[in-house]
């Protein structure tokens, strides 16, 4: 989980992150998300909204395998359900990192 939350940081710190409902909604409609990533406690509710977002994108988000209050610590901000990475080679090594197991 170290490396997987370590690369949340980087990401955030270089600017290629969107954190909340309404930040990923704008990088999604924008072209800016790369990957879509939610947390393993976010409500049934949004989970729904996030799946319709992706799909009138044409994404597929992927289950972060930690909290929402551990996603908020990664990134430096407050509890977050749902991040977009906005940087291509970043989304890539983070998909890298979650096909290899649980980061928990």
């Amino acid at each position: 989980m170290k490396k997987f939350c370590g690369m949340l940081s980087l990401a955030r710190r270089a600017g290629n992150i969107a954190c909340g409902f309404d930040a990923v909604k704008a990088s999604v409609f924008g072209g800016k998300a790369k990957l879509l990533l939610y947390a393993d406690d976010l409500s049934e509710k949004t989970l729904k909204r996030v799946m319709f977002l992706a799909g009138e994108a044409g994404m597929s988000p992927i289950k972060a395998g930690i909290t929402m209050e551990e996603i908020g610590s990664a990134v430096g901000k407050a509890p977050c359900g749902i991040i977009a990475i906005l940087d291509t080679h970043m989304a890539k090594g983070i998909v890298s990192l979650l096909e290899k197991g649980p980061v928990c």
